[in-house]
This record gives C-alpha cells, sequence and structure tokens, in this order.
C-alpha cells in the first residue's frame, strides 16, 4: 500500500510539471508572436513617421504656408516649383493625349485609344516618350518542364513572349525592346494607312551618346535613363482626333498572319470571363454554387470552366497544430494517400475579419466551396446573413477549412492560360509583336541579329 501511494503521488507530481510545461511552452509561443508583432509594428511605425514627417509643416511658422498654398507645394524643393515661362520653355506637356474607351471605331477590338486633347499643329510634339532598354530574350516564355526533361530533338519549348512586348518599340535585327512608360502613349493605336504621327529621337533630352552603346553595354549601365523618343504630329491634329502610329511592315504582316491562322479554342462558346461573374447586377448578394452542387448540375448550368474560385482568408501563421484558432480535425480522405504516399492532414478555423485583409492578394487563395447555410458574420461593413464553408489546399500534406465565410470573401478568377490575353501555344495563341522601330532610328552597333 505504501509503495502505491509513493508511486501516485509522484505521477501526480509528473502530470502537474507537464502541464505546468505546457502551459509555459503556449506561453513562450504567444510571447514570441508578441514580440514579432510588436517589431513588424515598428518597422511600420518608423516608415510612416518618416511619410508623415515629410508631410508636415516643420514649424508652426509653416502652417499658414501650407493652409494657403497646400501641402505639396510647401514640401517640395525650393527649386521644383517653376514659372509658366520657364516650363514653356524646358518641358514637354503630357496631357495633349488622354485615354478613351470605344473610340477605335475604325479597329476591330482595339476597345481603347489615344485622343487628342487640344489643337497641335503638324511637326509639334504630342508627348514624349522615355523608354527603359530590355533584351528580347527576357520576355520569352519556356516550357520547363520539356526543358529539364529528356525530349526528343526538335521539342518546341518556346512558348511565346510576355505580353509586355506588344507595348515595346523594336527592330526584327535588334536584340534591345525598348518600353515606353510616358503617361498615355501606350494607348496609341497602329493602323497602316491613316498614321498621323511618327517617333524620332529627342534632340532635348536623349543623352546622344547611349546611342552610341551595344545592347550590353546599355544593359550593364546603372540607370537606363537618358532614352527618350518624341512622337510628332505629322500633319495638324484636331481635338478628339485619334491618334494613329504606323508600327512598321513588319508588324501589319505578322498581324495579318496571325488573324488567318487564329482558331478559337475548344470550348469558348462557354467562355464568360470572371469580371463579369463578379460586377453584374448584385454580385455579392448572389450566392456562390458549392461543388456538389456544381456537380449535380446540368450540363450549361454550371460555372464556365476558364473560372476558379478564390477565398480571401485571415492570415494564419507559424504551426497549424499549434495555433490557437486552428482545429486538427482528421486525416484527409479517410486516411488516404496523396500521389507521394503521405497522409494529408485537414485543419479547420472560423473565419474571422482583419483590417486591409481586402486590400492584398496575400491573403486571397484558390479554394473550394463546400457548403453554404444560414449564418451571421461581422464582415467590416455590415453582416453576412447567408455563409460559407471552404477548402484550400496548403500543399499536398495539408487541407485548410475555414467556416462562417461571407460572400464578400468568394471572387471569381480566370484559370492560369485561359484568356484571350495569356493562350502560349498553337492556333489560338495570343499575338506578341513588338512595335517596329523605324530602321533610320536604330544605331547599326545595335543591329546584332543581322
Amino acid at each position: 500500500e505504501g509503495m502505491r501511494k509513493d508511486r501516485k503521488e509522484q505521477m501526480e507530481k509528473e502530470e502537474a510539471k507537464n502541464d505546468t510545461d505546457e502551459e509555459n511552452d503556449d506561453e513562450d509561443d504567444e510571447l514570441e508572436d508578441t514580440l514579432k508583432e510588436d517589431e513588424e509594428f515598428e518597422t511600420w511605425l518608423e516608415d510612416t513617421k518618416t511619410r508623415l514627417k515629410n508631410a508636415l509643416p516643420s514649424s508652426w511658422e509653416d502652417v499658414q504656408s501650407y493652409l494657403e498654398h497646400g501641402t505639396a507645394s510647401s514640401s517640395v524643393p525650393q527649386n521644383a516649383v517653376q514659372s509658366l515661362d520657364y516650363l514653356k520653355e524646358n518641358g514637354i506637356c503630357l496631357d495633349h493625349i488622354q485615354p478613351t474607351v470605344g473610340v477605335s471605331t475604325n479597329i476591330p477590338r482595339a476597345h481603347k485609344g489615344a485622343v487628342v486633347v487640344r489643337e497641335i499643329p503638324k511637326g509639334e510634339t504630342v508627348s514624349a516618350a522615355p523608354v527603359v532598354p530590355i533584351r528580347r530574350h527576357h520576355l520569352e516564355i519556356w516550357d520547363a518542364k520539356h526543358y529539364h526533361s529528356k525530349q526528343k530533338a526538335g521539342t518546341p519549348w518556346f512558348l511565346n513572349s510576355q505580353q509586355l512586348l506588344n507595348y515595346c518599340y523594336g527592330h526584327a535585327n535588334s536584340s534591345l525592346l525598348l518600353f515606353p512608360y510616358s503617361p498615355v502613349v501606350n494607348y496609341i493605336n497602329h493602323h497602316p494607312t491613316q498614321a498621323n504621327v511618327e517617333l524620332q529621337w529627342s534632340s532635348r533630352y536623349n543623352k546622344e551618346e547611349l546611342l552610341r552603346m551595344t545592347p550590353d553595354e546599355l544593359m550593364l549601365k546603372s540607370s537606363s535613363s537618358g532614352l527618350v523618343l518624341e512622337i510628332v504630329a505629322t500633319r495638324d491634329l484636331q481635338p478628339g482626333e485619334e491618334v494613329f502610329l504606323n508600327y512598321g511592315n513588319d508588324y501589319e504582316t505578322s498581324w495579318q498572319n496571325f488573324q488567318r491562322q487564329w482558331k478559337a479554342p475548344e470550348g469558348s462558346e462557354h467562355y464568360v470571363s470572371s469580371i463579369q461573374l463578379n460586377t453584374k447586377d448584385n454580385a455579392w448578394l448572389t450566392p456562390i454554387r458549392t461543388v456538389y452542387e456544381e456537380a449535380e448540375e446540368a450540363s450549361g448550368s454550371t460555372y464556365p470552366p476558364n473560372v476558379m474560385t478564390v477565398c480571401t482568408v485571415p492570415n494564419l501563421d507559424g504551426d497549424l497544430n499549434k495555433h490557437p484558432k486552428v482545429t486538427v480535425v482528421t486525416n484527409d480522405n479517410k486516411g488516404k494517400k496523396n500521389d507521394n504516399n503521405k497522409k494529408k492532414k485537414r485543419y479547420q478555423a472560423k473565419w474571422f475579419y482583419e483590417t486591409n485583409m481586402y486590400s492584398t492578394l496575400d491573403r486571397a487563395h484558390v479554394c473550394q466551396v463546400l457548403s453554404r447555410y444560414g449564418g451571421s458574420v461581422l464582415d467590416s461593413v455590415q453582416p453576412e446573413l447567408e455563409v460559407y464553408t471552404v477548402a484550400i489546399e496548403n500543399d499536398e500534406t495539408q487541407t485548410m477549412v475555414f467556416t462562417n465565410v461571407p460572400r464578400r470573401a468568394i471572387q471569381f478568377y480566370d484559370a492560369p492560360y485561359t484568356t484571350d490575353a495569356t493562350a502560349l501555344r498553337g492556333t489560338n495563341a495570343t499575338f506578341r509583336k513588338e512595335i517596329g522601330l523605324p530602321t533610320n532610328l536604330v544605331p547599326e552597333v545595335w543591329m546584332d541579329l543581322v
């Protein structure tokens, strides 16, 4: 009896010690999280202090000036504010043109264009276009899977070029591309017969020494500023008139060939963009169908195959097994293993609102909508009366389930490579071609692909 009593007391002491250790571990984890949050807050605060300091008067005497002239004009360096005469002599007006929608009646599918705001005489600069040099091969998209595998010779590893190519100036015999970053110039459309502007190097702002550098030398420069093109009117332009630039014969030939060869992808008759689904009347009040409802719906009544649901969820940092707001439910699929022969864990948490969670894509994840039911959750503005349970595949070994998800937190996105701007290869591939830079504007030292 004495030995049993001593053993019982020893076991009780060990259990009490273990409980204390677990409590201490939890306290340590909470302290570590708190210190991390404090550190992040201090970093944010210092950054905010700097920006606030730059925006506010440095003394009480300056307050009146800020009130009279505004924060921007009062806080910039003294020489940054110049007279109109100085600006007319040394500056270039950047608001001669503005973007518009639906004006390109002569160009099918162009959608947007650039129109003249005020009268511009022949030979005057419509807009300046500072450009950033880019190497052509930096915009190429290759099939990494085939690239690293043992394929037969001639496998088409090259898929297409990035969409940025369509907005760059370039020449077929040069590896150098020039991307213009001036306002609105990227809205200027191509027209082979009605062009009313042309390109030329700026005589006032372009650094001539850059035109004598090879593409390699140009890319090694620490600063890429200094290359400036100008878009010049070839005839008098009137307010409201659309601006057209001839992109060149090479571009026109490529475009005509593309139109002849292009074919609509299979199933495109069912295409509906994610924008249409997200912006239609009362979109935020329209219930989201669950994956099970989708499976039961008749053909044609389901969501189009080109869209996917994306859920905005709170951030759950750290080990999910120890997170206070997360419950480890079970091994998913009743203990079934994934392709790597590992059991998949299923975690669950109740959705909650975080400040500014909708302003960043960091909280957005591809998800499956499992169920919809009545409930109530405060979603920053108003209570949601119908909520959802969604599942997010974190990786091959984890599934994260959120309950009580509001409708606002679920949106439609286009699935990768399903829009008309991202098809990479085949008869329905997207058109990719740089804007032609006239040969007389391309230095001979840039012609490295001859």
